[in-house]
């Protein structure tokens, strides 16, 4: 199973540009607000392409519903990130902003030159500055969520043996696979279910934040089904 960490590497974002209208004003809508932070169509547009952007895909490939769920993503980080009070809590470290951008881009064999890097981005309407923040605030919103629910999650002894001998060694054997012993692999299970146990802690803690939040949708119907831990990461926050 995918860990929390795992799931939450896609994309955070801010609210940038605006479509044009015909007087040749920036014009925007607003499609949602969170305790009265807007979320405009522009913050919706861009969070989609910097996905798109992460994920390899073309924008154009988002379904109705796919997009939707970028923008509930969009609400949950705002929710998250309302809890933080300062911004500078867990802050994420320029190395691991740098290595994350890296592995960005290394999916992109063609653009291995700057300048073929900077046309790529131009191709979904983001620059690498909104990479990078949208980087940086998705990195400080994993560790805040990690600060904050990691020290609820306790793993007993018998969890760990009770998933090495349920789960790992039957998967194992399997694949025809030599067995580790409990002792090499007991820090990996251990930590397999924190993670686990952070995602139902998230899970939870994200309907509780909705259920005490003032959320609007302007023009959007709200999904109902309840916000999961990939929330916090898929998409942006402001």
């Amino acid at each position: 199973m995918k860990s929390f960490i795992a799931k939450i590497g896609f994309v955070v974002l801010l609210a940038f540009a605006a479509s044009r209208g015909f007087s040749g004003e920036v014009v925007d809508r607003l499609v949602a607000s969170v305790d009265n932070v807007p979320i405009l169509e522009s913050d919706w547009n861009h969070a989609v392409a910097l996905e798109a952007l992460e994920q390899g895909r073309a924008i154009g490939s988002y379904s109705g519903d796919e997009r939707r769920a970028v923008l509930d993503r969009l609400v949950d980080q705002q929710l998250i990130r309302s809890q933080m009070g300062d911004e500078n809590i867990a802050a994420a470290e320029e190395r691991d902003i740098a290595k994350q951008l890296e592995k960005i881009r290394e999916q992109y064999p063609a653009a291995k030159s700057d300048e073929d890097w900077q046309h790529l981005l131009a191709q979904y309407g983001i620059t690498e500055e909104m990479l990078r923040l949208k980087v940086a605030r998705q990195l400080q919103v994993m560790r805040f969520v990690d600060l904050r629910l990691r020290p609820e999650t306790r793993v007993a002894r018998q969890d760990v043996e009770t998933y090495y001998t349920e789960n790992l060694v039957p998967e194992v054997r399997s694949r025809n696979a030599s067995e580790a012993s409990l002792a090499e692999v007991y820090a990996k299970i251990e930590e397999i279910l924190r993670q686990q146990r952070i995602d139902a802690l998230l899970t939870a803690w994200l309907q509780e934040l909705r259920d005490h939040s003032d959320i609007q949708w302007l023009g959007v119907q709200p999904n109902v089904a309840t916000p999961s831990e990939d929330s916090v990461a898929t998409s942006g926050g402001r």
